[in-house]
C-alpha cells in the first residue's frame, strides 16, 4: 500500500489531512499501520462531517460522541468493540499531534494519568478510551478440557477430546 489519500464527501481533498500521510512518520510506518490509520482518520472525519464540525475545530466532546457512536449508538449498524475504538483514538491522536505544530490545532483526544502495571508507576491513558478492551491473545477452551488427559474424551462431552496448546515464550 502506498500513501493513502483521503477525500471529503464532496470529492475534494484536504491537504492538511493528507499531509499527515505524506509525513516521515507515516512513510516509515508499515503498510498495515498506514491502512489502519487511514481508515480510522477517515471514519473520524466522516463522523465530524455528519456532525457539521471541521477537523480543526474538534474537541473532547466530539471524541466522546465518536466513542458513543462507534460502540453504542443503535443508529450505527457497524458498531465496534473497545479495542477498535482504542486503535481509532491512537490514530486520531497521532494525526492531531502531528497537525498541532503545523496548523496550531489541539489534540481533542484527552489523556489522563493512571496507575501503571508495576507498583509506584504511572502511565497515560485516553480519557475517552473504552473501559474494557479484551486481550487479543485470548484462547477460548471447553471447561472440560482442563480435567481430562490429552486425547481422552472430556467429562462434559464424550465426542470432544482434550487438546493442548504450545506454551508461549
Amino acid at each position: 500500500m502506498g500513501q493513502p489519500v483521503l477525500l471529503r464527501a464532496d470529492g475534494w481533498s484536504v491537504p492538511e489531512v493528507n499531509g499527515f500521510f505524506a509525513s516521515a512518520r507515516m512513510r516509515n510506518a508499515s503498510a498495515g499501520t498506514r491502512r489502519k490509520y487511514a481508515f480510522a482518520v477517515a471514519v473520524w472525519l466522516g463522523f465530524l462531517d455528519a456532525a457539521g464540525r471541521a477537523w480543526h475545530d474538534a474537541g473532547e466532546e466530539d471524541v466522546a460522541g465518536f466513542k458513543f457512536w462507534r460502540m453504542t449508538d443503535e443508529a450505527n449498524l457497524r458498531r465496534v468493540a473497545g479495542g477498535t475504538v482504542l486503535d481509532d483514538l491512537i490514530a486520531i491522536s497521532a494525526f492531531y499531534r502531528w497537525a498541532g505544530s503545523r496548523f496550531g490545532v489541539s489534540d481533542p483526544v484527552a489523556r489522563q494519568q493512571v496507575l501503571g502495571p508495576d507498583p509506584g508507576t504511572v502511565t497515560e491513558s485516553f480519557e475517552a478510551g473504552p473501559h474494557l478492551v479484551r486481550s487479543k491473545d485470548v484462547k477460548w477452551l471447553d471447561p472440560g478440557e482442563s480435567c481430562a488427559p490429552r486425547g481422552t474424551p472430556t467429562p462434559c462431552s464424550p465426542t470432544l477430546t482434550c487438546r493442548s496448546f504450545p506454551a508461549r515464550a
